[in-house]
């Protein structure tokens, strides 16, 4: 199993309208072959942003490849499009050790 994480940080003046985009945007990613269920957290801290993080859990590190060279390009623009300046994301993937 490989976690897909995505750390966003948006700006306190689109926060709705990103939340309800974003909430939108994840039934999609589960739409790809191989991504299974999602989480979203909210890191909670004070200031003019809100931090959110989703963990895309995965079947295989294949299948998380193929979304990347494939849809990760277009699915990253519209958001990107719409928000701007007004989000910072950040990426990385985990895979669980025993």
């Amino acid at each position: 199993m490989i976690i897909y994480e995505v750390n966003i940080t948006i700006n306190e003046i689109v926060y709705n309208e990103y939340i309800e985009w974003l909430n939108v945007h994840i039934k999609k990613m589960l739409k790809y072959d191989g991504f299974i269920k999602v989480e979203k957290y909210e890191h909670l801290n004070k200031g003019l942003t809100k931090n959110i993080i989703i963990h895309y859990y995965i079947s295989s590190y294949n299948k998380l490849d193929n979304y990347l060279k494939i849809n990760s390009k277009k699915m990253r623009k519209d958001g990107t499009d719409l928000f701007k300046n007004n989000i910072i994301i950040k990426r990385r993937i985990l895979k669980n050790i025993k």
